[in-house]
């Protein structure tokens, strides 16, 4: 017998082989395997190590080889044997596997190539590391588990491949086999998602997708999916990217059917039936969840009650759709379509303040004299509108009844007025969307909302908002307020003009808190949004927690926890979809203008660049475009301007000086 010769077994590449030990004498370890290969590995890189005798005459490479020709028909025995000897899903070391299998006389070899052979075969034996190698044989049930799993990977992996073959051919331009089922389906998560989509890891890399500039990875899966035949339009990317979902699972449909089928409950509510109420709203609005009705006219001023609609008080955690409001947050509004926090059959039906219908409400009974707005009453009621009055038709009532709507248009002048000594930031702004009836011929549709109709809503709403904000301020009650820091009066007004936005949503952001704070952009000590709890989940919650407050004098909402997990999802959903609602209706401007080539419009200079271009803001259609200017213009100038081109891909408008 020679000296004994020290052997290894270790992965290379992914593959489980065996080497001989040729020096040991440093660190990393020099290993040879059985083809002459020379490669070095850290001691605690190897799985086991044994020693052998060589034969006389036999150098270790050879017994190597020999040992390697042996092994195919030897591992397939061994792992055999062990599955039949082994008991199923008992973790056992491999020291008493070895023992069960072979016996307490086995020699190195039989051991390693034991243990070899249990590592190889995954089917039959799960590993479960350790430094003695712990390992449990799998029972008829994991088998079956397993081997589901082993084909569902290799479907994955067929999937792939067809997947990224179709996609090399239709990035080379060359006309691709069938799209892959599923994959139109991964290409727009990618193009949503991008790094947050589930097919990131695998399809990125070979896409080139993952140093690729923002614009070159749009396109790129733009223009794939066109040529899967799957491209819908770049609001439904973004709606997506925003976490808007189009439909209901058909279990919250279910639910919303049967609670859509509930009679009008007139238990501990009084009978307001009899007051004529409205709704005003925009014309293609559904969801009506507040209402006005004038109780009283008195010297200085007007008794006006303020119906919110309230969903059914028996919601609660755990119902199913109550958390699906909660998981929705609110509703989402774009030039084309609206995405309901509730299913229709309530948002748009049972819920809401349908003309005719008598409907539960929480009624705010104010005190309208000219200052803030003071609350007289709350209470639960029922209702019946008497009509759903478009804006347009509200003016008509204001004009037709002087001594009481158009009172209150006085007072909410008032109002507003009295906010604005107080700090709250007013602009005048317009609305300016598109009416996406027919998408072959786009129109604009404007709303001024310094109009009275449009003031008398704002204020009603803010004034309820506020005095649901003094209610849980005065009675310590767990609130979502809304907080808002002091604004820049002339940048914040100069930003509402030119953004169209509310009063005071120029100050800087509004957020939710749990301790409350000054609502400095609407002049308002607190606010609490109650106004829609069809519309929006924190508004539900604070007219569920006000209500049964002032009804009952219980506290629905006092897990501070609970609560703060809401406010914090309601600040990262808002503001995805407000994101992705700015972005579709941007859209639906850009394809307004492309079915307008040559349009005049007014712009507005914002920013000169250094190569002699400009950000302008179309004043007309409030939303900003790249342009050319003409000769020695200068910041804050208005122009007008040609629409030059549209690229709807690039979401680009260039415009140039008319002529």
């Amino acid at each position: 017998m020679s000296s004994a010769i020290q052997f290894a077994l270790l992965y290379q590449r992914q593959t489980l082989v065996c080497a001989w030990v040729v020096s040991r004498e440093v660190r990393p370890w020099l290993l040879e395997l059985a083809d002459g290969e020379r490669l070095t590995a850290h001691p605690n890189r190897l799985l086991h190590t044994w020693q052998a005798e060589a034969e006389a005459g036999a150098a270790p490479r050879d017994v190597l080889a020999r040992h390697e020709r042996d092994w195919p028909a030897l591992g397939e025995a061994l792992a055999a044997t062990a599955a039949a000897r082994l008991p199923a899903e008992q973790p056992l070391a491999f020291a008493q596997a070895a023992r069960a299998v072979l016996g307490d006389a086995a020699d190195p070899w039989a051991q390693a190539n034991l243990l070899r052979a249990m590592l190889s075969d995954r089917r039959r034996f799960r590993h479960e590391g350790g430094a003695g190698h712990s390992f449990v044989r799998r029972g008829a049930e994991a088998l079956r588990a397993h081997d589901a799993a082993a084909a569902e990977e290799a479907a994955r992996a067929a999937w792939l491949e067809r997947a990224l073959a179709w996609c090399e051919a239709a990035q080379r331009g060359a006309t691709p086999p069938p799209c892959p089922q599923g994959l139109a389906e991964a290409l727009e998560s990618l193009l949503a998602e991008q790094r947050q989509s589930p097919h990131w890891a695998t399809l990125a890399k070979p896409l080139r997708l993952t140093a690729a500039r923002q614009e070159e990875l749009q396109l790129t899966l733009q223009r794939l999916l066109v040529t899967a035949g799957a491209w819908g339009d770049w609001p439904r990317i973004w709606l997506r990217a925003a976490g808007v979902s189009p439909a209901f699972d058909p279990a919250v449909l279910e639910a919303a059917r049967r609670e859509a089928e509930r009679p009008v409950s007139t238990a501990g509510r009084r009978d307001e039936t009899a007051w004529v109420t409205y709704t005003i709203d925009a014309a293609r609005t559904f969801d009506y969840d507040d209402a006005f009705s004038i109780v009283e006219t008195r010297a200085g001023g007007l008794l006006v009650a303020v119906h919110i609609a309230e969903p059914f008080p028996d919601w609660a955690p755990g119902h199913v759709l109550f958390d699906e409001a909660a998981r929705r947050i609110s509703s989402v509004y774009t030039d084309d379509a609206i995405y309901p926090m509730l299913p229709e059959s309530l948002s748009h039906g049972r819920l809401s303040l349908v003309r005719g219908q008598p409907r539960e409400a929480l009624t705010f009974l104010l005190r309208i004299d000219g200052g803030p707005g003071e609350l007289v009453e709350l209470r639960r009621g029922v209702v019946a509108v008497a009509d759903n009055l478009a804006y347009d038709a509200a003016e008509r009532l204001i004009a037709a009844q002087p001594d009481t709507w158009g009172r209150l248009a006085v007072l909410c002048d008032e109002m507003r007025r009295w906010r604005r000594a107080h700090g709250a930031m007013v602009a005048e702004a317009r609305d300016v969307s598109v009416d996406c009836s027919d998408p072959a011929h786009l129109a604009l549709i404007e709303r001024n909302r310094d109009e009275s109709a449009s003031r008398v809503v704002e204020e009603l709403s803010i004034a309820t908002n506020r005095v649901s904000g003094a209610y849980c301020r005065r009675e310590g009650l767990p609130a979502l307020y809304r907080v808002q820091r002091p604004p820049s009066r002339t940048a914040a007004g100069r930003s509402a003009q030119r953004e169209g936005t509310r009063s005071g949503a120029a100050s800087g952001a509004a957020r939710f808190s749990l301790q409350g704070g000054p609502h400095m952009g609407l002049a308002c000590e607190r606010y609490v949004q109650t106004t829609s709890p069809i519309r929006r989940f924190a508004d539900l919650v604070m007219q569920r927690q006000i209500a049964e407050h002032a009804v009952a004098g219980r506290m629905t909402y006092t897990d501070t926890a609970q609560l703060k997990g809401w406010l914090e999802r309601a600040e990262e959903r808002m503001g995805a979809y407000a994101e992705a609602e700015r972005r579709s209706a941007e859209h639906w401007k850009r394809r307004y203008l492309a079915q307008h080539p040559g349009l005049i419009v007014p712009g507005e200079v914002r920013e000169i660049h250094d190569d002699g271009g400009a950000r302008i803001w179309l004043t007309g259609l409030q939303m900003a475009v790249e342009g050319r200017l003409p000769s020695g213009a200068s910041s804050g100038e208005v122009f007008r301007f040609e629409v030059q081109s549209v690229d709807e891909d690039r979401q680009q408008v260039q415009v140039r000086p008319a002529p």
